[in-house]
């Protein structure tokens, strides 16, 4: 990345990240953040009260019989709503920038503003029910008391206001929305994603409609003496008077429908309140049908575009190879791939790049998406998790700038055999193929533009999501010893810059650490070029990588000179008898180096000797 678009460069601490428990003072401590997993959790357990809330409230106007399981649910609702009460006491929350506040006078401040105020009404509401509820039970209950109940049908019927936490609700339903669509576009092909959002307009009207039928029902039965609501005409008119509940509420659905589209049934309202109710539904109705038709129109419109737009386009690919008269093989080959490549686009993870709305974002907010997004990939390797625990700002400088995301097609090439190295790679999604010499690729004859229709019997090593390559390139000035190409209809790369990496390392706490694992690393290939092992791009297996990441980085070396101490050997110790097999070793050296210099010599002196005799004395007795 550009160095303007760095936040570390210029303002190194004005990213915001969430504070831990240890900058967290006091009272403090106890405050959860508003993205904890204890928050979703949750969250998601309240959204299903409330779904519970919104189908059995308005049921109350049946006037349903005691149940022990809805009573025990009604109770669990309640004590579930005063807990939350409680818990947004010390629930973090998030400011405008993304910043989350962690101070609990701060959050109390807030709650009081906004939603407290609903909240003690609604937790007082449930309370008061519920202390009717026991007094209903008391038979000595005087008259005193008793005058009240002919209002419990109506103090049940304010429990609906507990809907409108669905508003307080929202800012926290936005967070699990977003971890839903993400699901939704992870597994979803487009056309799915459509006949969802055709389901979901369904589902709303559903429920209008099941709040409308109960309340159809409670019109008509809600103080009527002479018995002119519709209830009662329909009982006397088609002898229901024996039906069951059930029967009255499915009846009241059917005419809530029938409200929202042109159809008609048998009930028809009996009182001024019963047809003040009609037209009112009657009008909203007129405006969410239109709606609800409006939207159900776009969605079946997008649907058509998408089949449409896919249809031309293999009607443009059948036309090409048919006038271009390309061979039956070569078809069969596109047709695969085109298949494989949709099947493998429709599940296809998210890049940063593919959402335009982060171009929007501010650079503080992008370096801690980043941040968080590459952690879970490179911290399988102890290097890069070791570089987090130690420094955080580091590590988010590495993953903001040192980081790119590539995007590879099938048979396209990372690297190839004698390019130098750059760059260590963390395979993020797909598949792809090691190779060990691009000729013998040649020579087996196998197709380079789409290595994944070759098999293991010409010694591809296939890699996927959670495998790392390269990695000699961070420590040595490195040749690739083979091809590395995709091998799926799409792969997603994750690449650390081995520059980058020396210069976030460089002059920090943590180099002499780095230092010590690069020289095991070194040390490790080198034994095992040494053994006859092979070594290439993919060396190194994960239990070799992770114990060489013990003993250098976390704290294996000191343990073990712990342990030799322990029984003796302290590091002096062995420092000196390190030293004293170094002396014998370059003594022995240094002896050697003399006898084979004594040994010239006196090969010399009797070539000289021989020279020197053979001139002065005759033939046969210098012979």
């Amino acid at each position: 990345g550009a160095a303007e678009d760095d936040p570390y460069k210029s303002k190194k601490k004005s990213m915001p990240v969430e504070p831990d428990q240890s900058s967290r003072k006091g009272c403090n401590r106890i405050v959860f953040p508003p993205s904890s997993s204890w928050c979703v959790m949750w969250d998601v357990w309240t959204i299903l009260w409330i779904v519970w809330d919104m189908i059995m409230l308005p049921m109350e106007a049946f006037q349903l019989p005691p149940d022990p399981f809805l009573l025990f649910m009604e109770n669990c609702s309640s004590f579930t709503w005063v807990a939350d009460m409680a818990f947004t006491f010390i629930r973090g929350y998030n400011v405008p920038n993304g910043q989350p506040v962690m101070h609990l006078g701060k959050i109390a401040r807030r709650y009081a503003k906004t939603w407290l105020t609903l909240d003690l009404s609604l937790v007082a509401l449930d309370m008061f029910m519920f202390w009717l509820d026991i007094a209903a039970e008391d038979p000595d209950a005087g008259p005193a008391t008793l005058k009240f109940f002919t209002f419990v049908r109506f103090i049940r019927l304010l429990r609906l206001l507990r809907v409108l936490r669905l508003l307080k609700m929202r800012s926290r339903f936005a967070m699990l929305q977003e971890l839903a669509g993400m699901l939704r576009a992870y597994h979803m092909t487009d056309k799915a994603a459509v006949i969802v959002k055709i389901f979901q307009q369904l589902l709303v009207v559903v429920c209008i409609n099941h709040f409308i039928a109960c309340s159809w029902y409670a019109v008509g039965t809600l103080a009527v003496e002479d018995n002119s609501g519709w209830v009662d005409i329909h009982k006397d008119k088609y002898d229901r008077r024996d039906e069951s509940l059930g029967y009255f509420y499915i009846t009241s659905y059917h005419w809530s429908l029938t409200q929202f589209t042109p159809a008609s049934m048998e009930v028809v309202p009996g009182t001024l309140r019963e047809r003040v109710f009609n037209i009112a539904c009657i009008c909203m109705g007129l405006l969410m049908f239109s709606s609800f038709i409006g939207g159900m129109t776009q969605q079946m419109t997008a649907l058509m575009n998408l089949t449409a737009a896919e249809t031309r386009q293999n009607q443009a690919l059948r036309r090409y190879i048919s006038e271009n008269k390309l061979s039956v093989e070569l078809a069969g080959t596109i047709a695969q791939y085109i298949k494989l490549k949709k099947v493998r686009h429709a599940v296809r993870p998210l890049k940063m790049g593919d959402v335009q709305l982060f171009s929007n974002f501010p650079a503080d907010l992008l370096a801690r998406i980043r941040q968080e997004a590459h952690q879970p990939t490179v911290t399988i390797h102890p290097v890069y998790r070791y570089v987090q625990e130690s420094d955080e700002l580091s590590f988010a400088h590495l993953c903001n700038k040192w980081m790119v995301e590539k995007c590879i097609t099938m048979g396209e090439n990372v690297f190839q055999e004698g390019q130098p190295g750059t760059a260590m790679y963390f395979i993020t999604f797909g598949k792809l193929g090691y190779l060990k010499s691009f000729n013998a690729e040649q020579a087996f004859g196998l197709p380079t533009q789409f290595g994944a229709f070759g098999n293991n019997d010409f010694g591809i090593r296939y890699c996927d999501r959670g495998f790392y390559a390269a990695e000699a390139t961070i420590w040595l000035e490195w040749e690739h010893q083979g091809r590395f190409f995709g091998d799926s209809a799409v792969a997603d790369l994750l690449m650390i810059d081995h520059h980058g990496f020396h210069k976030i390392v460089h002059n920090t706490s943590m180099s002499k650490d780095v230092i010590i694992y690069a020289r095991l690393y070194a040390l490790r290939l080198h034994r095992s070029a040494v053994a006859g092992i092979e070594v290439d791009d993919l060396w190194g297996t994960r239990e070799e990588i992770n114990e060489i990441g013990r003993l250098a980085l976390f704290g294996g070396l000191d343990a073990s000179l712990a342990a030799l101490g322990s029984n003796g050997c302290t590091p002096a110790a062995i420092f000196n008898a390190w030293a004293r097999v170094i002396k014998d070793r370059r003594a022995a050296e240094k002896n050697t180096r003399l006898g084979k210099f004594a040994a010239y010599v006196n090969e010399r002196l009797g070539a000289l000797v021989r020279s020197i005799l053979k001139g002065i004395l005759p033939k046969e007795r210098s012979e």
